[in-house]
């Protein structure tokens, strides 16, 4: 019988990966550089926790180097997706995401479970702006999927998805299935830098909760330059004898967000 993942936890780093095989996977985006790839649990694990939950992709016999991916689904569900970008291997052969997108049907992904995020004042949150580049969107996903199932008084969730060219937009007909299944709850827009589009502080206020409003909160994901540029870069300190970085923190709010009003305890960066 296999072992809890709360036993695994005390365990060494390759025992905590366990394989998860593949059921199927269909392409993310009209260009095909993304798929939506879905996993089966294993036998008597459901290891994702409430969103925002994401999990560790380990290569080779040491399990080094890693990559981290948010799932979309949910824990209740019967499968666990994710969105993987197919980036082409690196010089020192790790190439995470060509390595997922290769697999074939039946084949398995040595996954590791990763604690979820704890979100000041996302619990009671009524209103949710999410702004997000690429694949960044992914875990705002999870969180909205997460928010519409609680249904707990929610009024509106609104997405802001910034990409370079309109084939690369994720999960177009996926997002547009949900709008509908939302009841008018949940709104997203892609913006498409290509075409000389961007997420600026015009978008911003057209299609997020304005600053002060009550029981509201945005949510930033993407690249370090995407989050710096809406609402200031994330912080990490230094080991000074080790040298190893510490966990991200949010640092101050600054960005387009910073300047349209929005106080830090609306803003919650990844």
């Amino acid at each position: 019988m296999r072992r809890s993942l709360r036993r695994l936890c005390a365990a060494g780093e390759a025992e905590l990966y366990i394989p998860h095989k593949l059921l199927s996977k269909e392409p993310a985006s009209a260009s095909g550089g993304a798929q939506l790839l879905r996993f089966a649990w294993p036998e008597g694990e459901r290891g994702l926790a409430s969103a925002p939950s994401s999990v560790y992709y380990a290569q080779g016999p040491d399990f080094k180097p890693k990559k981290s991916y948010s799932p979309i689904s949910l824990r209740h569900e019967p499968t666990m997706d994710i969105v993987v970008k197919a980036y082409a291997p690196a010089p020192d052969g790790a190439g995470y995401g060509a390595a997922l997108c290769g697999l074939s049907i039946g084949e398995t992904a040595a996954l590791r479970y990763k604690p979820g995020k704890d979100i000041k004042g996302l619990g009671g949150v009524k209103r949710l702006g999410l702004l997000a580049a690429g694949t960044g969107m992914a875990p705002l996903l999870q969180i909205a999927r997460d928010a519409l199932r609680r249904d707990d008084g929610l009024a509106s969730i609104s997405l802001l998805s910034s990409y370079q060219k309109r084939d690369d937009v994720l999960l177009g007909p996926y997002l547009t299935a949900l709008e509908k299944e939302s009841n008018g709850i949940f709104r997203h827009r892609n913006v498409i830098t290509g075409d000389g589009d961007r997420i600026d502080a015009a978008a911003i206020s057209a299609a997020m909760p304005p600053p002060g409003t009550e029981d509201a909160l945005i949510l930033v994901c993407g690249t370090d330059g995407f989050v710096a540029g809406m609402g200031g870069p994330l912080v990490r300190e230094v080991d000074a004898a080790t040298g190893k970085r510490g966990p991200k923190r949010q640092g101050p709010l600054e960005g387009v967000l910073s300047d349209l009003g929005y106080a830090a305890e609306e803003v919650y960066k990844f």
